[in-house]
């Protein structure tokens, strides 16, 4: 009998809950995505954009206050590395390897949500405030049957199991056998 390796790249989409950051930092993340989504919004209608820009161009643009943006990415540093020690504390009993492949705040993306669309304004306080991080992992895992489809359906449904509660929001977008 022969063992085989299956592997797995995983992508998850994982929000902290509000008591993390109200226990361990001194700005709510909530705060400092409302003043950024603010000031974007300002930045927007001033200059007649379509599109509400990622916070790195604004950054480049000397648009936005240089504290509000020290500010996101402090809490953003924070949470990606709540998120990688949860992640890593779950599953590594799980899979024989867990590695990180990418590991990015939402609130540095650009943005899905335009100008003049319902609640834009609400989604935008909800992309630029630095609570959610998109995570790109590698997992390995060793079985008896060389089956990838059905290691990656296995792989996202025990990931999910295994971290649904550790999060206030969690999802797998996306599993695929490498």
């Amino acid at each position: 009998m022969s063992l085989h390796v299956a592997r797995v790249a995983m992508n998850l989409v994982v929000r902290l809950p509000e008591h993390v950051f109200e226990r361990h930092l001194p700005a709510s993340p909530y705060v400092v995505g409302e003043a950024l989504a603010d000031a974007v919004i300002a930045h927007v209608r001033e200059q007649g954009l379509g599109y509400y820009p990622a916070l790195d161009y604004l950054r480049e643009q000397q648009v936005l206050e240089p504290d509000l943006i020290e500010a996101a990415e402090n809490i953003g540093w924070f949470a990606s590395n709540l998120v990688r020690d949860e992640v890593r504390r779950k599953l590594r009993p799980v899979f024989s390897n867990v590695a990180f492949q990418t590991q990015q705040v939402l609130a540095f993306t650009l943005p899905a949500v335009r100008p003049g669309q319902p609640n834009s304004r609400a989604e935008l306080i909800r992309h630029y405030t630095p609570d959610t991080v998109k995570v790109g992992l590698l997992l390995s895992m060793l079985r008896k049957v060389d089956q990838p489809e059905a290691m990656a359906r296995w792989a996202s449904n025990t990931t999910h199991r295994w971290l649904k509660n550790s999060f206030e929001d969690f999802a797998v977008t996306s599993a695929e056998p490498v």
